[in-house]
């Protein structure tokens, strides 16, 4: 699929040479005349990220197609998924939204210099290397999965040529607590977690995406660690009966469950919902259950002819890259220009095999739900699952812990954030939600303490949360422990 970029830092659609102002393109696409517009839907783009964690907004090649067909040649130059880690449903509800979208990707002059070679808008300005498009394209994704769950997109749009696996995918999760107080170093808390309590839970896919299955949710708690607690307040098993067990016998319980889960979905792809992959991977290790060869992310399920393009072998280094994908530079980028259509080439015959080409069984696929708020609320402020589940409207109290309710509600996140806007549109939704609400609950003389940008020559602009500066999180080693906590006995 080819796909045309509409404004922005040198775009591929110049259909009115010498206007700059965007009117005509804008009253083409959502004007009363547009091809693109449906009375019953808004209107339909594709929003592209680049590995280095840029956004644009593109046209697919047969959305191109209906425009030639009114006198508007296909421009030359065009991108293919090659040159993005995503490509997505964005949703423009009025010619004004979509105007407004073409600011903040619209490159700012800057005084005395023209023509800068890299990309200057309000969107893409933090954006000039690295790779947080990764974790940023990951998020993307998973809106893709979730519209093709409820058959909502046309899935060739976006590059995914096969689709037959949908009615039929299997999601489940896997949860766990981990003590107060360890005494041990980060690295080695991480590398052998020592968890309390352990939950693991199935969801079905419906009409309306996927729903908990009810009968299915786990909650076992570690018999030798029953007194110890997280520092959080105990929350009771809400569907199901929780098991007291030794450490050997939840080893069996869960290899058991995964062995049998694997075992009936041969041919079906299963989607797992963690949060902490890193932590997860390691706790199911520590219970005997093998997942090295499972792969995070969603990227190669949606897209297999994709894999390898960009990295030896598959997707499963997507934790080591998560650290990567908070490093920026101020290096310039340079725009790609267009690449073959997918097929034989040098880079793709090189590609690591599809994981529908092995052993003729389909693997698991690793979903990290904290990383995905975490890209994309821009922030780390939330580390336990209920916190995040409290802001994403989900749970009143967020400070609790219960595996096994957290195997259940953890659908809920995942499908909070997938079923919404896209990524940077969604953050920007939420954070002036929170702001609103946090300007409700206080004084009026506290309402200059909310976040606000720096008034500069591009004060005119349109709110932009990327402008926020956030602030310092916790260390690394404090994401699952609370030192507050007086006793780690209740």
């Amino acid at each position: 699929m080819r796909y045309y970029q509409l404004g922005g830092f040198r775009p591929d659609i110049r259909w009115f040479e010498g206007d700059w102002n965007d009117e005509k393109i804008l009253d083409l696409l959502a004007g009363p005349g547009s091809p693109l517009i449906d009375q019953d839907r808004p209107l339909e783009l594709v929003l592209g990220i680049k590995r280095i964690g840029s956004s644009h907004l593109l046209l697919a090649d047969p959305q191109a197609s209906t425009f030639e067909k009114r006198g508007k040649k296909r421009p030359y130059r065009s991108s293919t998924i090659a040159d993005f880690e995503s490509v997505s449903p964005i949703y423009f509800n009025s010619a004004s939204d979509l105007k407004k979208k073409f600011g903040v990707l619209k490159p700012k002059a800057r005084k005395g210099k023209k023509d800068e070679p890299w990309d200057t808008s309000q969107a893409n300005k933090s954006y000039t290397a690295g790779d947080q498009g990764v974790l940023r394209g990951e998020f993307e994704n998973g809106r893709v999965l979730y519209r093709l769950l409820r058959n909502a997109i046309n899935p060739t749009v976006y590059s995914v040529y096969d689709s037959s696996w949908a009615p039929n995918i299997h999601f489940v999760s896997f949860t766990c607590n981990l003590r107060a107080f360890d005494t041990r170093s980060y690295a080695e808390r991480q590398k052998n977690p020592r968890p309390l309590d352990y939950g693991w839970a199935e969801a079905k896919v419906t009409d309306s995406g996927i729903s908990f299955d009810p009968g299915s949710a786990v909650h076992l708690i570690k018999a030798e660690d029953r007194l110890l607690k997280t520092g959080r307040r105990d929350e009771p098993f809400k569907h199901g009966s929780t098991k007291i067990e030794n450490q050997e016998r939840i080893e069996v319980l869960a290899r058991s469950f995964f062995e049998k889960m694997q075992a009936e979905n041969v041919k079906n792809p299963t989607v797992l919902l963690v949060h902490d992959e890193k932590l997860a991977r390691n706790a199911l290790r520590e219970l005997g259950v093998e997942n090295s060869t499972w792969i995070s992310g969603i990227a190669n399920l949606l897209r297999p002819q994709r894999s390898g393009l960009d990295y030896g072998g598959g997707r499963n280094d997507f934790v080591q890259r998560q650290q990567r994908a908070r490093d920026r530079s101020r290096s310039p980028t340079r725009r790609n220009m267009a690449k073959p259509e997918p097929g034989p080439s040098s880079r793709q015959s090189q590609r690591a095999p599809s994981p529908f080409e092995e052993k003729g069984q389909n693997p698991i696929y690793v979903v990290d739900v904290r990383a995905l708020y975490w890209t994309m609320m821009k922030s780390q402020s939330e580390k336990q699952l209920g916190e995040i589940a409290a802001k994403l409207g989900i749970l009143e109290e967020a400070n609790c812990w219960c595996a096994g309710n957290e195997a259940v509600y953890i659908f809920d996140v995942w499908q909070t954030m997938m079923s919404d806007a896209a990524i940077d549109d969604q953050r920007a939704s939420r954070m002036t939600s929170t702001n609103i609400a946090m300007a409700n609950e206080r004084p009026k003389s506290d309402a200059a303490d909310l976040p606000t940008v720096a008034n500069t020559e591009d004060s005119d602009e349109e709110f932009d949360p990327n402008d926020i500066v956030q602030t310092a999180d916790k260390s690394e080693g404090q994401d699952n422990y609370d030192s507050d906590s007086a006793s780690e006995y209740e």
